[in-house]
């Protein structure tokens, strides 16, 4: 696997978004004799101008904001040949397609990235701690996230610890995949010693620069429990990261329209 891990990528915007405003000389035309028409009135000639320099505007715009994106031209499809390794066993949490570059969409997922504090921020998470990326004694890059999450249960605690560790697999390749395992323990919850929650992302670049995202979890248990009590966390613990995954994707999107 190739030792790099990007640090700053850049987005795949569209045009979309671009949204140039004409000047005031260009809303306000004027007679031949120098008198104002009224507003919406506007010769065939005049008009014809008007979209011209509307248009040269408009790809100047595009024109600026592509060089600072980089290459747009889109990939072949035998260059992305990086395949992830993982079985992606278990529970679909979340399967889109992003309007973002792979490379840029790691940074905002799995470094010390303002949108991820922010996000956290938002969901009145605290002490969230980041660590970066070193490698393992198995020669894995690694890194470990702590964060004090509000829980919404009406009874219990209404807070919990939650540990990450994340580990990227071998088979992630920059601009093309990012393949990454996290496997989560909880403190300060009933039952917390019991079981550990694990998540894989699948971080998949497609031809357009976008980027295919698929999520699976999976509820461990480390000890025998009650069937009862076995159903209980089950239950909660896929309702919430589905709950997480939407919220994260949403903000996501909230966030590209930004860029």
């Amino acid at each position: 696997m190739n030792n790099y891990v990007p640090r700053v990528a850049t987005a795949e915007v569209t045009g979309a978004y671009l949204q140039p405003r004409l000047s005031k000389n260009n809303r306000q035309t004027l007679t031949q004799s120098g008198n104002r028409r009224p507003t919406g009135q506007t010769t065939g000639t005049q008009t014809e101008n008007r979209k011209r320099k509307t248009q040269l505007r408009t790809r100047s715009i595009v024109s600026q904001s592509h060089d600072n994106l980089g290459p747009i031209e889109k990939l072949k499809l035998e260059d992305l040949t990086a395949r992830c390794s993982a079985s992606h066993e278990g529970r679909k949490v979340l399967q889109e397609r992003i309007c973002v570059r792979v490379d840029r969409l790691f940074n905002m997922l799995f470094s010390a990235s303002p949108f991820l504090e922010s996000f956290h921020e938002r969901r009145k998470s605290t002490d969230l701690s980041m660590g970066g990326w070193t490698r393992n004694a198995k020669g894995q890059n690694e890194r470990i996230v702590t964060v004090t999450v509000a829980l919404q249960a009406n009874l219990g605690p209404k807070t919990a610890k939650v540990i990450e560790t994340q580990v990227m697999r071998e088979c992630s390749q920059p601009g093309q995949l990012y393949s990454i395992d996290v496997e989560s323990v909880n403190e300060d919850i009933p039952y917390a010693d019991t079981f550990v929650v694990q998540v894989h992302y699948c971080l998949r670049a497609t031809v357009e620069h976008h980027t295919d995202v698929q999520v699976f979890a999976q509820v461990k248990f480390l000890k025998s429990v009650w069937a009862v009590v076995k159903a209980f966390i089950e239950k909660n613990a896929y309702a919430g990261l589905e709950e997480f995954c939407q919220s994260l994707y949403c903000a996501l999107l909230n966030e590209i329209k930004k860029m």
